[in-house]
This record gives structure tokens, sequence and C-alpha cells, in this order.
């Protein structure tokens, strides 16, 4: 089974047809791109303040502290929050 990718070009697609459709909002591209930059801004902000994100039948935005080993003293350390974890709901 291959993986299918979904980019951001086909996701502000995507986004402008639904939201035509469904409400009734005509975006163009850009108006589009700049939703979506500015939802994944804030996910980002928050993740970064170590705060959670809860979006209900989707998932958990959660900041997940990146562990490395050193080689050199054989001990794990702990670094800042520069990975985002998502625990997703189940379907």
């Amino acid at each position: 089974m291959s993986k299918q990718v979904m980019t951001k070009e086909e996701l502000t697609k995507e986004l402008r047809k639904r939201l035509r459709e469904r409400e009734g909002l005509p975006l163009t591209n850009k108006q589009a791109r700049a939703v979506i930059n500015t939802l994944l801004e804030v996910i980002k902000e928050s993740i970064q303040a170590g705060k959670e994100i809860r979006l209900r039948k989707f998932g958990t935005f959660y900041p997940r502290e990146r562990r490395y080993n050193s080689p050199l003293r054989g001990r794990w350390y702990r670094g800042s929050f520069k990975t985002i974890g998502l625990r997703a709901v189940r379907w």
C-alpha cells in the first residue's frame, strides 16, 4: 500500500473548494494560503510556549521534548521543545 501525501498547495485548493461549496465563501489562493499559514503559526507558537492544542474529533498537538544520547558519556540528555507530537483520535 503506497503512502499518499497531500501538499500545502493541494490543501489550499481543497480548503478553497470546500469553503466555496459549504459556506459560499469565494476565497482566492492567497487568502486560503494565509488561513493555513496562520493556523500553522498559531499551533507552532503555542507548542513552543509549552501548551497543548486539543481539536475534538481530530487529535491533540503537544510539545515533545527532544532526547539525545551522548556517545562520550553514555547518557541521555533532554533538549528543548523542538518537535511536535500528535495524538490522533481513533476513528
